[in-house]
């Protein structure tokens, strides 16, 4: 008997969804209840990897939700949608791994009765604009291109990408084979809104995604980027009506083992989020005295409340953290102030991480314009006068896929000519930073301009003058706010070799330095001058060690 590389996979895809159920069947503690319910695998396809249920006529109808504006909800859905939030007894949500043909998703409505489409707010979806995909009839909605609407009966209504309602519609019945279905098969589901995600399927495409930015991750934050590898499924669920645990996050992790790692990574994180935010909390808070004090004694008994919400119950490989809405309201605006210092830094990482993909775009553009012209492009651009008239970035743009906008420029007249200067609002995103504050059109990207470096003001540079090897000289750098230039002007950064920082741009204790062979890296502010210096020269023979 003999075994396909296919057959092992299926084996070993069919015993990772019985051990995920299987953890994620057993009871969260031991005065869990039996539930009433499951979260179901109803419309989820083998390429799941989220799906999220939402049942509004319950909430619609708790003892919890009295003190809410309902009556403005449902008036707003009924002038805004067609459809009362009480005639909706379940919306699910389902989300796909990523594929070649796009994004793929659904909505999944289920109603208390029977709709037409044209009860339907028209402004919503023409439901005299019928068309047909893979056939099925769907009408054209208002919203984002590629999605349509389809009535599966008379009380259920589809809203989906047209790539994925076929595969949606036909696993309705829930007898889908994925990962994902599996476990939302067991999971029970007796609150008001569950969410499941599937870690498993999708480690490979987020360990990769990761990968393209572990060099702009704070330190801090990297031994999270671990969590993918430690994790295979994350369960939210909400239940207005438990005063006690209505609120429940249940993590599975791989085995004990990881439990244990993401338990630790969880408190680490929990204690930064707490120094971060007393720390800035410290530097906003302005005297001393009875009120500064008590406010200082109140943050840090929320601080510690928080904290303690936070850390959650291991059992084998399964952790919990459980809470109960009312408290999970009373702490909202703290947990704000305690999370908001980490946000903040995750999203300077991912503007990082934007700044870098930026000049990897300009590198290759580099690397194009060398392999059209065997050279690079001169850092001034000259007419026979020797008048400066359009910058480097001018002549790169047919490489960063902008054709139409560098046959709109007279390349025989200065960027500031009555002609070109019209173009200067045009400037491509690629030149623009994500995160410093500059002028408009102006940009930080440029390159190092002198006697030996890779650029010069006299003359081109080809590959082959790099003596000292392209992965180890510099060709672009990013420079402060203070030293941006107008993209299409002809001026960049001319380093002082006496300080070669002076003019670069930090952020976050580094700069982003872009180098011969396309590469950028992250150079910190700690870097001895002198090896800053030996990486900008193209020919002196230095030793580099970075």
């Amino acid at each position: 008997m003999s075994f396909s590389f296919a057959t092992i996979a299926s084996a070993a895809r069919t015993f990772t969804c019985i051990a995920l159920v299987g953890a994620l069947l057993s009871p969260i503690s031991a005065n869990a209840q039996t539930p009433t319910g499951k979260l179901g695998g109803q419309y989820l396809p083998i390429d799941g990897v989220v799906t999220g249920v939402l049942q509004p006529a319950k909430v619609m109808t708790s003892d919890a939700t009295k003190l809410y504006p309902m009556e403005i909800a449902e008036a707003w859905c009924l002038d805004n949608v067609g459809i009362s939030p009480a005639d909706c007894e379940s919306i699910r949500v389902v989300v796909a791994s990523p594929g070649p043909s796009g994004p793929m998703a659904g909505i999944i409505f289920k109603l208390t009765r029977p709709v037409t489409m044209n009860e339907l707010n028209p402004q919503i979806v023409r439901a005299d604009a019928a068309g047909e995909v893979d056939g099925h009839t769907v009408y054209p909605i208002n919203g984002p291109p590629g999605v349509v609407m389809h009535q599966a009966d008379p009380s259920t209504i589809v809203v989906a990408s047209e790539n994925y309602l076929d595969s949606l519609l036909k696993a309705a019945d829930g007898s889908g084979t994925g990962t994902l279905a599996q476990l939302a098969s067991a999971v029970s589901h007796d609150g008001h809104l569950s969410i499941l995600v599937a870690i498993e399927p999708v480690r490979p495409m987020i360990n990769g995604l990761l990968q393209t930015v572990v060099d702009q991750i704070p330190p801090p934050l990297a031994p999270f980027t671990e969590l993918p590898n430690l994790l295979d499924a994350v369960l939210l669920r909400v239940n207005l009506e438990d005063s006690e645990n209505g609120v429940q996050l249940v993590m599975l992790a791989r085995d004990d083992s990881a439990a244990q790692e993401i338990e630790q990574l969880l408190a680490d994180g929990v204690q930064m989020g707490r120094q971060m935010a007393m720390a800035e909390m410290e530097n906003n808070l302005q005297g001393e005295g009875a009120v500064p004090d008590a406010t200082r004694a109140y943050a840090t008994r929320i601080a510690d409340k928080i904290s303690a919400m936070l850390k959650p119950e291991r059992s084998g490989r399964r952790l919990t953290m459980s809470t109960s809405p009312s408290q999970g309201l009373a702490v909202q605006a703290m947990m704000v102030g305690l999370l908001a210092p980490a946000v903040q830094g995750a999203r300077g990482a991912a503007r990082r991480a934007q700044s870098s993909n930026n000049m990897k775009m300009i590198g290759l553009a580099m690397h194009n314009y060398h392999s059209a012209y065997r050279q690079l492009p001169l850092a001034v651009n000259r007419d026979e006068a020797g008048k400066p008239l359009l910058s480097w970035r001018v002549h790169v743009l047919p490489f960063i896929e902008e054709q139409a906008l560098y046959q709109q420029f007279r390349l025989d007249e200065p960027w500031d000519s009555d002609h070109n200067i019209k173009l200067l609002d045009q400037m491509p995103a690629v030149f623009k930073h994500p995160r410093m504050q500059v002028e408009p059109n102006k940009t930080v990207y440029q390159v190092p301009v002198g006697e030996g470096l890779m650029f010069s003001k006299d003359g081109p540079t080809r590959f082959r003058d790099v003596m000292d090897g392209l992965s180890n000289t510099i060709m672009t750098v990013q420079t402060d706010a203070e030293s941006a230039v107008e993209w299409t002007r002809p001026q960049d950064w001319e380093p002082n070799m006496e300080n070669p920082w002076s003019g670069l741009g930090v952020d976050n204790g580094t700069t982003s330095i872009g180098l011969g062979d396309g590469a950028v890296l992250q150079l910190s502010e700690q870097t001895d001058p002198d090896m800053l210096r030996k990486m900008l020269t193209r020919a002196g023979k230095e030793v580099v060690n970075f």
